[in-house]
């Protein structure tokens, strides 16, 4: 879990993504009633941000169990 308190700062997109083989990203697109689809992206090099986006929310990241034990 990355609670938003602990987020902020992080310069995260403040959209959802899935990362598929640290090859290929899917940029979710929400809309007020739910998934509207997804952007599919294979550029290295926007691959390669959103990885590294990917690993500061881990290193920032809190275990569910304690997270939920707050």
């Amino acid at each position: 879990m990355l609670p938003q308190a602990l987020a902020q700062g992080l310069d995260l997109p403040e959209h959802d993504f899935w990362l598929f083989d640290d090859e290929r990203l899917a940029i979710l697109r929400f809309t007020p009633t739910g998934l509207d689809g997804a952007e599919i992206v294979t550029d290295p090099a926007t691959v390669a941000r959103y990885r590294h986006h990917r690993d500061r929310a881990w290193r920032h990241s809190v275990a569910f169990e304690r997270y939920v034990s707050r």
